[in-house]
């Protein structure tokens, strides 16, 4: 009798590891499945029989341990949406996911939704196995369409939610490339003439002993400097990063660099008008969606990024809880903008919450691309002048070197 490792699925998909005594591994299947277990690989400790390794799909393994791409998500959610405004039944439209799924990622999801709804459970609870995919806004939706039996509608609101996300994502992209093109050109080109040009013209004044002039001579002591220390300096910058993305890790240090964001005068405008849009979209496409506004409220506060604006959001859920509603908590705090309390307030008034979330929520996407806009137009020539001044010193002190050729004496 030998010893065996394996990894085997029960009836309701959850996965068990364990080890059993058996002859063969023909033997230790007979005695997992009599367990009422399915088994998924079979090791003896030094090599993994051939099912098992199709059964652990290597290729799927390192896709899991990737980063989630937004991509997929609205893929995934826009694909199970037509299915389902088909006309198809969940289970159906889940079981044509598996067979249109582009990765096995996706698809590897799409059977194991399938095989929760089939074994009695919703697609709420079954999508919940999946944190990483499925957000807490996500799923609360979904259980909400699923008691109003309009799972299709709110497949759809999620797909408009998604899009509009990865639309206001890809602009805010595209309108940094060119300042980070601009910014890396400059780069290069301080470094080339910093590392290769400025010692070149070192080798021909010593080969002529004749001395640089003094802004030259500054110039190409740099030049040696970071030359001498490039790996220290490269090193420092890395230390100081690592050290930075520790601190932020705390919360303390969370607090402080959202405390120091909030007091930058564009930078604020933009991280309260950020946060306000995505606030006010989630908490509204939970409200149409029959969420309970205290349930809506909770998990629009998960939400929030910022620790600061977060904090200022508990007050609101407080008096939503005693009856005071959302807008005058929300005016109180003073840090939402006096546009989005208003339009909450008339929401309010006129029995619309939900829909006059989604109004705010369309409002500042749009004043954060203005914003974004006006950032880089600010940014741009910015970063143009103190490249320009960088590089004009730099070949200033090359001009006055050539220039001081004509005095040597030869």
């Amino acid at each position: 009798m030998a010893k065996y490792y394996y990894r085997a699925s029960t009836k309701t998909g959850e996965v068990k590891e364990g080890e059993i005594d058996a002859s063969s591994v023909e033997d230790a299947k007979v005695k997992i499945r009599s367990m009422g277990l399915i088994p998924l690989s079979i090791s003896d400790g030094q090599s993994i029989s051939s099912e098992g390794i199709r059964s652990l799909d290597l290729r799927s393994y390192f896709k899991r341990k990737k980063k989630i791409k937004s991509s997929d998500i609205l893929l995934f959610t826009e694909k199970l949406s037509v299915l389902l405004r088909s006309g198809l039944p969940i289970d159906r439209s889940l079981s044509l996911m598996v067979e249109l799924s582009e990765t096995e990622r996706m698809r590897s999801i799409a059977s194991t939704l399938l095989r929760d709804v089939n074994s009695g459970k919703s697609l709420a609870e079954a999508m919940e196995k999946f944190p990483d995919f499925f957000s807490k806004l996500y799923v609360n939706m979904i259980k909400a369409g699923e008691s109003a039996g309009v799972v299709d509608v709110v497949m759809e609101q999620l797909l408009e939610y998604l899009r509009q996300k990865e639309e206001l994502k890809s602009y805010i992209i595209s309108s940094l490339i060119y300042p980070a093109l601009l910014l890396t050109v400059g780069i290069l080109t301080v470094v080339i003439l910093v590392g290769y040009v400025l010692p070149k013209f070192q080798e021909i004044f010593e080969s002529m002993g004749q001395e640089l002039p003094v802004p030259t001579q500054i110039m190409m002591n740099i030049s040696h400097f970071f030359i001498a220390y490039k790996w220290l300096i490269f090193g420092f910058f890395v230390v100081v990063w690592m050290l930075y993305k520790r601190w932020i890790s705390t919360d303390k240090g969370k607090r402080k660099r959202d405390e120091i964001l909030l007091k930058l005068p564009v930078i604020r405008t933009l991280v309260i008008e950020a946060e306000t849009a995505r606030l006010a979209s989630t908490a509204g496409i939970l409200i149409t969606s029959a969420v309970p506004l205290i349930q809506a409220l909770n998990i629009v506060k998960e939400i929030i990024s910022n620790s600061i604006i977060k904090d200022a959001f508990e007050p609101v859920i407080k008096g939503a809880k005693k009856g005071e509603g959302v807008a005058g908590p929300m005016k109180k705090s003073g840090l939402f903008p006096p546009l989005a309390v208003h339009l909450i307030q008339v929401g309010e008034e006129s029995g619309t919450l939900g829909s006059m979330f989604l109004k705010v929520g369309e409002i500042f996407q749009e004043s954060i691309k203005k914003s974004i806009k006006a950032f880089v137009s600010l940014f741009e020539p910015a970063l143009i002048l103190i490249m320009g001044v960088i590089v004009g010193l730099i070949v200033g002190s090359m001009l006055m070197a050539i220039f001081s050729i004509n005095e040597a004496p030869f």
